[in-house]
């Protein structure tokens, strides 16, 4: 069970436990798997990632969206607007 996708140790090292939920969260919410994504023509899915004030929303969607470009010839996601 090799990781395929992975969030960079430097941003995991400050998200809390709570955090890395939410990061999976939108992980399995927007994509599901590799698998997912290679079967699905329409990227159409979302989600929202609502919670407390100063839980750490902002470093959440920062690493998701990271990850996401780092391996965009996985995901195949090229920009993304905030």
């Amino acid at each position: 069970n090799e990781a395929i996708i992975e969030v960079s140790p430097k941003l995991v090292q400050h998200l809390k436990p709570h955090q890395i939920e939410g990061v999976e969260f939108l992980w399995n919410n927007i994509f599901e798997s590799i698998e997912a994504i290679e079967k699905k023509k329409a990227r159409s899915n979302g989600c929202i990632l609502a919670h407390c004030m100063g839980l750490g929303k902002t470093l959440q969607v920062i690493s998701f969206i990271h990850t996401i470009l780092k391996y965009s010839h996985l995901t195949h996601v090229q920009r993304c607007l905030v």
